[in-house]
């Protein structure tokens, strides 16, 4: 069966970076409990087919939901769970396929990612530590809502990665001009007031960090930690931005250097292959 038939979402060579970051951060939870929970609950809102397709060299290689299953299996200092959510049908069935060897501890949900992270959290109490990828395709389909990510963090207990993305989501959105664009963007980002940053006459790269900076503006109130990766790495206007956000200040730093040495390593190849 092929590649194609199995329905695994492709992934170019930049996006290796965000799995590398999440595999960071999960030895690290590994090595370092978040303190003072009963259990872990590891939600995956955006978790595609579980496998994916690297176009580069035609390999398949596990991905986030699979490394957080593998996680859950393994984790032997609190109970854990790992909540896949996907609504696209044909990627849930083939994503259920691939978790059920991490069953009971895995579980998939198929429906929109607002409504299914927000029924998680209702369930969770306060006791319960929550870790949430958001990592969706542009901006999502269903697009990812504000109000859902708000929620998140409106835990007592929680870290979060995220994908913000610009070119490969808002840009790509607006350069549509469909009915509907303006809402969907202004669900995405919480505000409208992202409109008055796009009229102003400023360079791409300026607009870009004010719309981060303005979508990240209750992470700031939340968390005491925020760390970025822009991928590809070290671009002026990357594709997309990987968001790291928590209270525990050692996790910040160690995530920080796996950034930092995605950054690195970057350079050198790039340089590699200019010389």
């Amino acid at each position: 069966m092929s590649n194609r038939d199995r329905n695994l979402l492709p992934i170019k060579r930049h996006s290796l970076p965000k799995y590398t970051v999440l595999r960071e951060y999960l030895h690290l939870l590994e090595h370092y409990p978040f303190e003072g929970v009963r259990t872990y609950c590891l939600i995956d809102a955006f978790a595609g087919t579980g496998e994916v397709f690297r176009t580069w060299d035609r390999k398949v290689m596990n991905g986030s939901s699979l490394l957080m299953g593998e996680f859950a299996k393994k984790a032997c200092n609190l109970p854990t769970k790992c909540i896949s959510v996907e609504a696209n049908f044909p990627r849930f069935d083939q994503l259920e396929n691939v978790l059920s060897q991490y069953s009971p501890v895995s579980e998939c949900l198929c429906g929109d990612c607002n409504s299914e992270v927000i029924n998680i959290f209702k369930k969770l109490s306060d006791d319960d530590f929550a870790f949430v990828f958001f990592d969706p395709d542009g901006l999502g389909n269903p697009p990812l809502q504000y109000a859902t990510v708000k929620r998140a963090l409106a835990h007592k207990n929680v870290e979060i990665l995220l994908n913000f993305q610009w070119r490969a989501g808002l840009l790509r959105v607006l350069s549509k001009k469909t009915p509907g664009v303006m809402a969907t963007i202004t669900n995405f980002i919480g505000t409208a007031t992202w409109k008055g940053i796009m009229r102003k006459r400023l360079p791409p790269e300026q607009k870009m960090r004010q719309l981060l900076k303005l979508y990240l503006r209750d992470f700031e109130k939340r968390f005491s930690n925020i760390q970025s990766l822009e991928i590809p790495p070290n671009s002026k206007i990357p594709q997309y931005f990987l968001v790291f956000a928590t209270d525990r200040a050692h996790v910040a730093d160690e995530i920080k250097r796996a950034m930092d040495d995605v950054r690195v390593q970057f350079y050198r190849r790039k340089r590699a292959i200019l010389t």
